[in-house]
């Protein structure tokens, strides 16, 4: 009879600790991102002060803040387009106000930016499965990111309520402002972070984590002028509702987005946990077999390719023409009112309330057709990363013709954003006022910002043919644009700063005369910038 003498060995298993290499990550997102974090973080706080510094001055006494508070009472316009103005007779509730366009859009695609590069598109490069084989839990990347995102939001809150405070703004409600600016931040953390896991490419977060804003953006326009719940169905509702500046304040709203965030990331890491690396929960469709033959050449595989994009693009730029021209009547009735919204908004001066606000809208459409632009070039970007422009350089196609062709591709689909969305926009109009003219003249007058996406197709060329790990850079011209047009006047900035937007040249159309030097400086410049990029992009090794 034999008798056991060693116990038997515990299954061996290759899946690390949960947990483990979580420090790693951390020093590697701080290593790689942060020149990234650093622009976007000083870049949000210099902007909120500066919106600030140049409200105090606009209105530094309390009769003039009442005055503000008067000319938006019961104006539903405005009420779809920043919310209900809580407490907006006194500085903070100004602030408030102004910054309740900017916030909602800058803080979501900030936190996009940051997951979808350190989450998926680590994946994608393969910086994802070289870390694991080192001993790092499937968990840890998106971890890191996530602790490191919400690092960045809770010093970009601390900083808001620490300036507002420093303006003379009660601190309690300075603070609890900062801390709804955070909590907005928090909750595209847990949407990005879940998109992440969703689809297999990293252009697919920002599809659907930029999908969801302009979805909230619609319920909460529509909640908040009708004042009924569905408006609580809108994460853009929850900062808003802290009313940090009104006399019934309250920090309850705040619970919600740290549970949504919980919820999120949970069910996040759970997907996570169980997919396979590279691969996501929204299968990407198999294609057919063989290609048609207009599929074969560079130029018809971009033209294909960019359906998709010019159909959601598009989408966006209708839905914001005919929202705000649809309310044309009734903001044009506040500004007759508030003679300095009025100019910030292209009116004043001999023009009227209606052609100053549509000028702004036609603005808005623009930005978003030069967003298309800048995002239809970065996949020339992607192709290189993913090693598909290898495979097509491979064969008897030119780098010249190649990215031309996705380059071209991507400036149409810009054009065709901004027609569709300068159509919306006079169809919008046109019911609003009733004025049927409003549809051809604001459709010629949105054509007019051509010029400025030409020369921002030539920047994207040219920083990608150079320089193409700065291809960020054209995201920020998109953004300080976005604040040229919708805060330069607030902030009166210095004539060179406003020349730093593409689109000041052009003016306010169709309120401003076009101007043809203008027009040809921009065209003769994007393609400068296009053929300078093009002969870098021949030069150099590519990126794999």
């Amino acid at each position: 009879m034999s008798v056991a003498t060693q116990a038997p060995a515990p299954p061996r298993t290759d899946q690390p600790r949960s947990g483990s290499g979580l420090a790693a990550m951390l020093r590697i997102r701080l290593r790689s991102d942060r020149v990234r974090i650093t622009v976007w973080t000083l870049s949000t706080i210099v902007l909120f002060w500066s919106v600030v510094a140049s409200i105090k001055s606009l209105y530094p006494t309390p009769k003039l803040q009442a005055g503000y508070a008067q000319a938006l009472e019961g104006n539903q316009a405005f009420v779809a387009i920043n919310g209900i103005p809580y407490g907006a007779d006194t500085l903070g509730g100004i602030v408030a106000d102004e910054f309740a366009f900017i916030a909602p859009v800058l803080l979501p695609v900030l936190v996009t930016s940051l997951i979808a590069r350190a989450t998926r598109g680590a994946e994608e490069s393969g910086l994802v499965e070289l870390v694991r084989s080192r001993g790092v839990s499937r968990t840890a990347p998106l971890a890191a990111a996530s602790i490191v995102v919400a690092g960045v939001l809770v010093v970009i809150g601390v900083a808001a309520g620490a300036i507002l405070a420093a303006y003379g703004v009660p601190t309690g409600p300075s603070f609890l402002y900062g801390a709804s600016l955070t909590g907005l931040g928090l909750v595209w953390l847990g949407i990005s972070g879940l998109a992440a896991q969703l689809v297999r490419h990293t252009r697919g977060v920002w599809t659907l984590s930029l999908g969801l804003l302009l979805a909230a953006y619609l319920v909460r326009a529509y909640g908040d002028v009708e004042d009924i719940w569905v408006k609580w169905a809108s994460p853009l509702v929850w900062f808003q509702e802290t009313r940090a500046f009104a006399d019934d304040a309250r920090w309850w709203p705040l619970v919600i987005p740290l549970v949504a965030v919980a919820v999120l990331v949970g069910v996040a890491v759970t997907v996570l946990s169980r997919r396979d690396l590279g691969s996501g929960v929204l299968a990407s469709r198999p294609g057919p077999e063989s290609a048609a033959a207009a599929l074969t050449s560079p130029w018809g595989l971009a033209a294909r390719t960019s359906l998709s994009l010019v159909a959601s693009w598009s989408a966006v730029s209708v839905l914001i023409g005919l929202v705000f021209a649809g309310l044309t009547k009734e903001a044009a009735s506040a500004l007759d009112s508030n003679a300095q919204v009025a100019e910030v908004l292209g009116g004043g001066g001999g023009v009227s309330p209606e052609d100053g606000y549509l000028s702004f809208t036609l603005v808005i459409v623009a930005l978003v057709a030069g967003a298309a632009v800048v995002q239809g070039v970065a996949r020339v970007a992607e192709q290189e990363t993913d090693g598909i422009a290898e495979v097509v350089l491979a064969r008897p196609v030119g780098r010249f013709s190649w990215a031309l062709a996705w380059v071209t591709a991507s400036l149409v689909t810009g054009a065709a954003t901004l027609v569709v969305g300068a159509f919306a926009t006079g169809a919008g109009a046109a019911l609003s006022l009733d004025d049927g003219e409003r549809v051809g003249s604001l459709t010629a007058a949105g054509a007019g910002y051509v010029p400025a996406l030409v020369l921002l197709a030539g920047l994207c060329l040219a920083v990608l043919g150079l320089v193409p790990r700065l291809q960020s850079v054209c995201w920020v011209v998109v953004a300080w644009a976005a604040v040229v047009a919708t805060l330069g006047d607030t902030l009166e900035l210095a004539d060179w700063l406003r020349t730093l937007s593409p689109y000041d040249a052009l003016g306010m159309l169709p309120v401003d005369d076009v101007d043809t030097t203008a027009v040809v400086v921009l065209l003769a410049l994007g393609v400068a910038l296009g053929l300078l990029g093009l002969a870098g992009l021949r030069r150099r090794d590519l990126r794999v």
